[in-house]
C-alpha cells in the first residue's frame, strides 16, 4: 500500500523521513518544507521532544511542545532599562551626584607620528583666570635615524659580501698523487673533490671521489686541456671547503716521506704543517698522517726471513730446446 506525500505527491518509502498529519492522517516528506532539521528529526524518533505535525493543506504551521515554543522576551528595551538604573543610582547618591561629571577621555589618533605632540594640563590650584590663560606644552620629539641606516649598509654589505662570495667563479686544480694509491686527484674551491674516470687523447673525465654504501654522488666533471665543465648532475653531498688545502698537505707529506726513508715521520708532518695559516682549517688530523707514512714505510720494507737455518736451494731449470 502507497501513501502519497502530501506536498510533492510522490510515494513516501519506508525508509524515508517522513510525517504523518494529526489531522487529516496523510504523509508529508521531512524535506517538503517541513522545517524540521535532522537533528530534531533524530530527537523525535528517540523520544526527546514531542511536536504536533499538521501536513501542508491542513497548517503549514509546525509546533513543538518543548522546543519551539517562541521565547518572550522583556518589552522594556535596554536604552529605557539603563536609563532606569543610571536613575536609580543618582538617587541613592543624593544631591552631590549631580555635581559628578565623567571626564572626557577621548583623543585624536588623526595627526601622523612625526609631527609635533601637544599636551595640554590644567594644574587645580591655580585659580580659573590663571587656568584659562594657561598655554599648552608642546613637546616636539626628534627622531635619529642615522644609526638606523648605518645598520643597514651595514647588513647591505653582509649581504653584498655573501653574494660576491657565492658568484666568485670556481677554480680546478689537479693534485699529483692526490689519493692514497698516488694517483691524480681534482679539487675545486667550492669543496669538492674528483678522481679519474677514463681519459682519452683529449679529453678527462672527472667523477666524483664521494662514492660509497651510503652515499653514490654521480657528479662529473670534462677536462679538454685547460677548461673543465661540469655534468649534467649535481653533488648529493655537503661541500668540505678546506678539501684543497687537506689534499695538498697530505700528498707533500707522502712524497717527502717516500724520498726520506730515514726521516721520522713525526718531525714530516710538524715541517709541513707548520706552514698551515690561520685561515685554513678543516685539516687532516697530525697522528693519522704519522701512522699513514708509518704504515706505508711498513709496506715498503723488506720482509724478514722466518728460519735462519732453512737453506734456499736454486734448481736450474733445463732448457729441451735446441737453440739452448
Amino acid at each position: 500500500m502507497s501513501f502519497p506525500c502530501a506536498y510533492c505527491e510522490k510515494e513516501v518509502r519506508p525508509r524515508q523521513h517522513a510525517f504523518e498529519c494529526e489531522t487529516c492522517s496523510c504523509w508529508q516528506h521531512r524535506l517538503c518544507d517541513t522545517g524540521v532539521s535532522l537533528a530534531d528529526y533524530r530527537r523525535l524518533m528517540a523520544n526527546e521532544i514531542e511536536m504536533f505535525f499538521e501536513c501542508c493543506n491542513c497548517s503549514p504551521v509546525l509546533e513543538c511542545a518543548s522546543e519551539w515554543e517562541p521565547v518572550v522576551e522583556d518589552e522594556q528595551p535596554e536604552n529605557e532599562r539603563d536609563i532606569g538604573l543610571v536613575a536609580a543610582l543618582e538617587e541613592s547618591l543624593g544631591p552631590a551626584s549631580a555635581d559628578l561629571s565623567i571626564p572626557d577621555l577621548s583623543f585624536n589618533i588623526s595627526l601622523p607620528f612625526d609631527h609635533k605632540i601637544v599636551e595640554s594640563e590644567s594644574d587645580d590650584s591655580t585659580d580659573s583666570d590663571t587656568s584659562d590663560s594657561s598655554t599648552d606644552d608642546t613637546v616636539q620629539s626628534h627622531f635619529s635615524i642615522k644609526n638606523l641606516d648605518q645598520s643597514d649598509s651595514s647588513s647591505d654589505e653582509s649581504i653584498t659580501s655573501d653574494s660576491s662570495i657565492e658568484d666568485r667563479p670556481v677554480t680546478f686544480e689537479v693534485v699529483e698523487s692526490g689519493t692514497t694509491r698516488k694517483a691524480k686527484k681534482l679539487v675545486s674551491s667550492d669543496g669538492y673533490s674528483y678522481t679519474v674516470k677514463n681519459a682519452t687523447s683529449r679529453t678527462i673525465h672527472w667523477k666524483c671521489s664521494v662514492r660509497n654504501k651510503t652515499i653514490y654522488c654521480k657528479a662529473t666533471v670534462a677536462q679538454r686541456g685547460q677548461n673543465f665543465i661540469r655534468g649534467a648532475h649535481l653533488h648529493i653531498h655537503r661541500n668540505d671547503p678546506g678539501v684543497v688545502q687537506k689534499t695538498k698537505l697530505r700528498a707533500e707529506v707522502m712524497s717527502e716521506a717516500a724520498v726520506h726513508a730515514n726521516k721520522s715521520a713525526a718531525s714530516i708532518v710538524k715541517e709541513k704543517m707548520h706552514t698551515i695559516s690561520g685561515k685554513d682549517y678543516n685539516l687532516p688530523n697530525p697522528t693519522n698522517l704519522t701512522r699513514a707514512i708509518n704504515r706505508l714505510r711498513q709496506e715498503r720494507r723488506l720482509k724478514e726471513p722466518i728460519d735462519l737455518n732453512k737453506r734456499y736451494l736454486i734448481k736450474a731449470k733445463i732448457c729441451h730446446s735446441r737453440s739452448c
